[in-house]
C-alpha cells in the first residue's frame, strides 16, 4: 500500500472540525461525540483518508510472468532400490562393497541355503521317478488281460457274470491309478521347479546397472523377509527436482531444454530436459513439482546436489553466450572428465 495525496473531502473537514472541538474541550469527550468520529470514518472510507493501492503492487505468488528467474533445485538417482530377501536366512556372503559398480543380475548377497538345497534336491528325485507310473500300468495289463479271459470263458459258461462285472470295474480303477500316478509325477516336476525358485531367492542379484550406495547388514546376520540388506542407485542418469510456480509450469512441454548450473562443480553448466510435470500443485506455495533429466555418463555430478534451473528464453540466451565464447576460444565448460568405472568398483581416474 502507498499513502497518495489528495484534496481534501468533505469528511476529512468534518474530521478535522472534531479534533479541534476535542482540543478545545481539554480531551474530555462525549459519548455522542465518539459515535460521531466513528460514523465519519466509516462513511468517509480509506480513500477519503488518502489511502490507495500502490499502483506496482506484487502480483500474486503462480502468475505469470515474462520471464522467469532461475530456480534452485537438486539432483536425485534416476532409480534407487533397496534390496531384500523374501526368504528368512543367515547372510553367508556379501560379495561386493560400497561404491562397487554393479551390473543387471550379478549376485550381490549370498544367504545360507544348505537346507533349500536338500530339499530342491528331494523334489528332483520324486519328479525324475517313474516308479508310480509303472507299478500303475502293470496294473492295468493286468486288469486287462483277466477281463479278456472271462469274456473267454463267458462263452461256456465257466465264468459268472458277477466276475464279469468285477473283472470290468477292477480294470476301470486300474485305468484310473494310471492317470493318479502320471498326474502325481507332473506335480512333483512343478514341485522341483518350485523348490529352485525359491532357492534362487537365497541369492539377491541386481536389478540394474547401478552403484551400491549403502550397506545395511552383513555376514553373518540373521534376516526376515523384508529387510534391506543393500541400497543401489542408478546415477549414469539424474533427475532434476525443482518447485516451480503453477503458472510457468503448465507451459513446460516435454523434451523442453532447461540449463542447469551445479554449484559444487564450479559451475558446470549442463542441458536438462523435461521429463514430468506435476498436476497436483502445493496449495500453500503455489508451485508444483517439475522433474527434468540430465545425462550424468561419468558420474562427475553426485545425486542430492543443490542446482540452479533455468528455462525460457534466459536459457537461450545462455546457451548462445556459451557457444560464442567457445567460438572465441575463451572460457568453455569447467566440468573435469572421468573415465567411467569399471565393472569390478576400481577407482576413478582422471583424463588426461
Amino acid at each position: 500500500m502507498s499513502i497518495a495525496l489528495s484534496r481534501p473531502s468533505c469528511h476529512e473537514h468534518s474530521s478535522a472540525a472534531l479534533h479541534r472541538r476535542w482540543r478545545r474541550s481539554g480531551g474530555v469527550w462525549s459519548l455522542a461525540g465518539a459515535w460521531t468520529l466513528l460514523a465519519g470514518l466509516s462513511t468517509g472510507g480509506l480513500f477519503d483518508l488518502g489511502v490507495v493501492p500502490a499502483a506496482n503492487a506484487n502480483p500474486p505468488s503462480g502468475a505469470v510472468t515474462s520471464e522467469l528467474s532461475d530456480l534452485l533445485g537438486f539432483t536425485v538417482p534416476l532409480q534407487r532400490s533397496t534390496l531384500a530377501s523374501p526368504q528368512t536366512g543367515r547372510v553367508a556372503a556379501v560379495h561386493v562393497e560400497l561404491g562397487a559398480r554393479v551390473r543387471t543380475g550379478d549376485v550381490l548377497v549370498q544367504l545360507e541355503d544348505d537346507a533349500q538345497r536338500a530339499r530342491v534336491a528331494i523334489a528332483e528325485a520324486l519328479a525324475a521317478s517313474d516308479l508310480e507310473v509303472r507299478v500303475a500300468q502293470t496294473r492295468l495289463e493286468q486288469s486287462r488281460s483277466e477281463l479278456s479271459r472271462l469274456e473267454g470263458l463267458e462263452l461256456t459258461r465257466a465264468a459268472t457274470a458277477k466276475e464279469l462285472i468285477d473283472s470290468r470295474a477292477e480294470l476301470q480303477e486300474a485305468e484310473l491309478e494310471l492317470s493318479l500316478a502320471q498326474f502325481r509325477r507332473e506335480q512333483a516336476a512343478r514341485d522341483a521347479a518350485l523348490q529352485r525358485a525359491v532357492l534362487n531367492e537365497y541369492q539377491i542379484r541386481a536389478p540394474f546397472d547401478g552403484y551400491v550406495s549403502e550397506k545395511l547388514h552383513d555376514v553373518g546376520e540373521t534376516i526376515e523377509p523384508g529387510d534391506g540388506i543393500l541400497t543401489i542407485v542408478r546415477v549414469d542418469s539424474l533427475d532434476v527436482v525443482v518447485d516451480c510456480p503453477i503458472g510457468h509450469a503448465l507451459t513446460l512441454q516435454p523434451d523442453q531444454v532447461a540449463l542447469v548450473t551445479c554449484a559444487a562443480r564450479r559451475g558446470d553448466v549442463r542441458e536438462a530436459r523435461v521429463a514430468f510435470v506435476n498436476r497436483v500443485a502445493d496449495a500453500a506455495s503455489q508451485t508444483t513439482k517439475v522433474r527434468l533429466r540430465l545425462d550424468n555418463p561419468g558420474l562427475e555430478w553426485p545425486a542430492g546436489a543443490a542446482v540452479v534451473v533455468r528455462f525460457g528464453t534466459a536459457a537461450e540466451d545462455a546457451k548462445r553466450g556459451a557457444a560464442d565464447e567457445r567460438g572465441r576460444g575463451v572460457g568453455g565448460s569447467t566440468a573435469q572428465a572421468y573415465e567411467p568405472l569399471e565393472h569390478s568398483g576400481a577407482s576413478r581416474e582422471t583424463r588426461p
